[in-house]
């Protein structure tokens, strides 16, 4: 989507692509209201932020490499879903309108990414939920919010390659 402008300005596209001076509104943060806003504004937490999204790919890309998968429709959604939430993980800010946006990947890698319980699955989707319900966001609906986030994205990128089933079991 975006090889035309990287290859006729890759500077200037990169420039605005990863705007690591760019100073956004502590009092509209969903997922970083817990920190204070000083840490929050910095450019060593962008940096941060920007790193961890970087490695966490790079992990996530490697074990499907390893992994040898066959390429199959789901093998690409499941690609596309977890490296799209490790950028939801990753961003500096989350705004309420954020949610609509990647709502609807929420129960596909729950159930298809993660070997909870159903009724932890349901409570990880209930909280994201109740975090992006809660306004205005305060440190405890964002450290909810973050704490669901990372329990649905850790066992996407470090846990079974070819998925769970619907009770939580690996799939061979």
């Amino acid at each position: 989507l975006g090889a035309p402008f990287l290859f006729r300005h890759p500077v200037s596209y990169l420039r605005k692509a990863f705007e690591l001076d760019r100073q956004f509104f502590f009092k509209w943060t969903v997922n970083f209201k817990f920190l204070p806003e000083e840490i929050f504004l910095s450019k060593q937490w962008a940096i941060f932020l920007l790193l961890l999204h970087l490695s966490l790919l790079g992990v996530y890309f490697y074990r499907l490499y390893a992994s040898r998968r066959q390429l199959s429709p789901e093998h690409v959604l499941s690609t596309l879903l977890v490296s799209n939430f490790v950028g939801i993980c990753c961003a500096r800010t989350l705004h309420y309108q954020f949610l609509a946006w990647y709502v609807s990947a929420l129960p596909y890698l729950l159930w298809r990414g993660t070997p909870y319980s159903m009724g932890l699955r349901l409570v990880l989707l209930g909280i994201v939920e109740f975090a992006f319900l809660t306004y205005p966001a305060t440190s405890e609906s964002s450290l909810l919010l973050q704490l669901a986030h990372w329990m649905i994205l850790i066992p996407c990128i470090f846990g079974n390659m070819n998925g769970y089933g619907s009770r939580g079991t690996k799939i061979d």
